[in-house]
């Protein structure tokens, strides 16, 4: 079984669970969540010298509040983007 193969076989078996399986897994937990943690801590951390200073501020809790939405709708978006783009590439395949 070449790589191409193999790449075909992965599809059909995530295809085979749907989509909305596909954006919840590869959607909200893989793309939404990372997107979360970058932009709710590694980038106040890193602007805050490198100190969780930043934990203690009142616009933390805003912070937090505004990316959880955010992140969903990112990676519900990327998620869909994604699963189009095996579409297309599979498609004259299957």
């Amino acid at each position: 079984m070449n790589k191409e193969e193999r790449r075909l076989a992965k599809w059909e078996k995530i295809k085979s669970k749907g989509l909305i399986s596909y954006l919840i897994k590869m959607g909200l937990f893989y793309h939404g969540l990372y997107f979360f943690l970058i932009w709710v801590f590694l980038v106040p951390f890193i602007n805050s010298n490198f100190t969780s200073d930043f934990i203690k501020n009142e616009s933390f809790k805003e912070r937090v509040s505004a990316f959880v939405v955010v992140s969903i709708l990112y990676g519900l978006c990327l998620g869909y983007i994604s699963w189009r783009n095996l579409e297309k590439r599979y498609a004259h395949i299957i």
